[in-house]
């Protein structure tokens, strides 16, 4: 069996892991890890949720050059959310071998000495273009979550053009890869092989319609009774304090998170979920990479298909709930209607 000891993986790294609670290599993790570290260019595809992101921080951090205080390696997202958490991933990874990554918005100040640089691809093309971000020192880029990266093919063709003197590494890594994607990789001039990890587990989606309310209420209830590990999730924070409220069991038993609670108690309680120290989280949609279930339920239907992908893909290791209230039907058929890439 493969661990992240017998993996060409340094001391101070592997003590980063050790400390964010990673016990063994998801089967995505094991597959290319080692080989974006080594320098291979990749195309990677494997369900969400299998663990692609922890695959692309661990490399990175590996391959940066912690004495050289220059953007070394640009790693695409096609969400700021999605690139936070990629930072945040990188930071705690990486705690013990000081590298500095940097997720770059309108909103947030630049930091000095940033060696991997991760952002949505038309603002970071467009800091290029204006000479913000120096990027002359960079030979990576990397392609998170390809699988929404289509309507970016333009800004990632227009980096890849601009970048390509100095690149030497490219990796894509989704669930699919769009083949705009594929075309624009061939750009540069290096091989690149394809990995593809089928995962074992599925995620089995169930609908129950409710009159109301009260008939919601009931039948969230009834669920939870059977079982012991769920992350239920609401649109907005009132509801999710009412939620908490209203099924009046212990703090030990369920508890709330939502994006007012700091970082460091969300990361207590997705722990303690994890464990089994905690049966339910009640949560709204806030940002935290670690979030597993066995259960996921829908409380309230999601906005669009990517949230909704993102709660049972991202979150669910078992079996999504979503709860359907009559208001709810032509929402959940435009979520179902809508083309997945998973």
């Amino acid at each position: 069996m493969t661990t992240f000891q017998s993996m060409a993986i340094g001391e101070n790294l592997l003590l980063g892991i050790s400390e964010c609670g990673f016990q063994k290599p998801t089967r995505v993790q094991e597959a290319c890890t080692e080989k974006i570290a080594g320098g291979e260019s990749l195309f990677v595809t494997a369900r969400s949720g299998s663990g692609k992101s922890a695959a692309i921080a661990i490399a990175v951090i590996q391959k940066v050059n912690a004495s050289n205080p220059k953007i070394q390696v640009i790693i695409l997202s096609a969400r700021f959310k999605l690139a936070v958490e990629l930072e945040k991933a990188i930071q705690q990874l990486g705690r013990h071998k000081n590298v500095r990554a940097h997720a770059m918005s309108a909103g947030s100040p630049w930091m000095q000495g940033t060696q991997i640089l991760i952002g949505v691809p038309n603002f970071l093309l467009e800091k290029m273009r204006s000479g913000t971000v120096n990027v002359s020192n960079a030979h990576v880029i990397i392609v998170d979550d390809a699988e929404e990266m289509d309507r970016f093919s333009g800004s990632i063709n227009e980096l890849i053009n601009f970048t390509s003197a100095n690149i030497n590494q490219v990796c894509f890594l989704g669930s699919t890869i769009p083949s705009s994607l594929v075309a624009h990789a061939r750009d540069f001039d290096v091989h690149i092989d394809d990995i593809s990890v089928v995962e074992k587990h599925d995620v089995e989606h169930y609908e129950y319609e409710v009159k109301n309310d009260v008939e919601k209420m009931k039948r969230l209830r009834e669920i939870l009774m059977v079982n012991d590990n769920a992350i239920i999730f609401c649109n907005s924070k009132s509801t999710a304090r009412f939620l908490h409220s209203a099924l009046e069991l212990p703090d030990h038993v369920c508890a709330m998170m939502d994006g007012e609670l700091l970082p460091r108690k969300r990361d207590i309680l997705v722990d303690s979920l994890r464990s089994g120290d905690l049966k339910y989280l009640i949560t709204t949609d806030v940002e935290s990479s670690k979030l597993r279930a066995s259960l996921v339920v829908m409380y309230d239907i999601p906005t669009c298909l990517e949230v909704y992908m993102d709660r049972s893909h991202r979150v669910c290791r078992g079996k999504a709930v979503s709860l359907v209230k009559p208001s709810d039907k032509s929402r959940m058929k435009l979520i179902k209607d809508t083309p997945r890439s998973v």
